[in-house]
């Protein structure tokens, strides 16, 4: 899973924290990062990917599954 930064503020130098995420366009989830120092806000787009595509699932899938006795 990779390593996920946290969001720095570009005003105040704080870290932000995710105020809310709406749904837009096709594959993207819009999300609205806030600092909670300045009240600054940052929105950004994030392309959704599918879960049953990702790495994890797919060692998960290739794993030892056996099906329950």
């Amino acid at each position: 899973m990779p390593q996920l930064r946290p969001i720095i503020c570009s005003k105040c130098h704080s870290e932000m924290f995710l105020g809310r995420i709406q749904e837009g366009p096709s594959g993207y989830d819009l999300r609205t990062f806030e600092c909670h120092r300045c009240s600054h806000q940052l929105k950004t787009a994030v392309k959704l990917g599918d879960p049953m595509q990702s790495e994890a699932t797919m060692r998960w899938l290739q794993g030892q599954l056996v099906a329950p006795r």
